[in-house]
């Protein structure tokens, strides 16, 4: 049973970053794997809305599994307590490690190959730090998000807006040097800029 603790925190989620009218559907063997894992609000947003595009695609959650094995190239490191869940539009990755009692949101930043510490608890995390005007202005990009849309296009639930040149190489993070890229093979391919 899911407490009303965590409903409310799902309202105040999704008051913000409305999930997209199509998702992908999250297979009933993720439930099961990470029902004892993973906090109960990704889990009801997995249940009830799934896989893709919130916020219009500001962000979007995305499958721990397939993207764990990016996370472990990005960090050199494959830790079984480190769990992806969300991503940026322009594929920055949050992650979730949980050790024991232990438990932080991290942001692993693609675009400029850093970490940042996000919050302590996925609660504070899901229902503080990700609402915060800051994070949605800084780590989300919003501005710059919606330029990008506006002048190329709507994100699939798969895709994400690079920077070409990758901003390592000398591009520019402005919207005139971006294009829209696979989320997965991007985050693939950039490590090795």
């Amino acid at each position: 049973m899911v407490s009303q603790d965590v409903i409310n925190r799902v309202k105040m989620f999704i008051g913000c970053f409305s999930p997209a009218e199509r998702l992908d559907d999250v297979p009933n063997e993720m439930f099961e794997k990470y029902q004892d894992i993973l906090p109960h609000e990704l889990l009801v947003l997995w249940s009830n809305f799934g896989f893709g595009n919130y916020g219009g695609g500001v962000i979007k959650l995305i499958d721990p599994d397939l993207f764990k094995k990016n996370l472990n190239t990005w960090l050199r490191n494959d830790n079984p307590n480190y769990y992806p869940f969300m991503i940026n539009a322009f594929g920055d990755m949050y992650y979730l490690i949980k050790d024991g009692n232990r438990e932080e949101v991290r942001l692993l930043s693609i675009i400029y190959r850093r970490e940042k510490v996000c919050a302590k608890s996925f609660v504070e995390f899901f229902s503080e730090h990700i609402l915060s005007s800051e994070a949605i202005n800084t780590e989300l990009k919003a501005k710059l998000y919606l330029e990008a849309e506006e002048r190329i296009g709507k994100l699939s639930n798969d895709d994400i807006y690079t920077f070409v040149p990758s901003v390592n190489f000398g591009g520019k993070e402005d919207v005139e040097h971006i294009q829209i890229a696979d989320a997965y093979i991007y985050q693939d391919i950039a490590y090795g800029d």
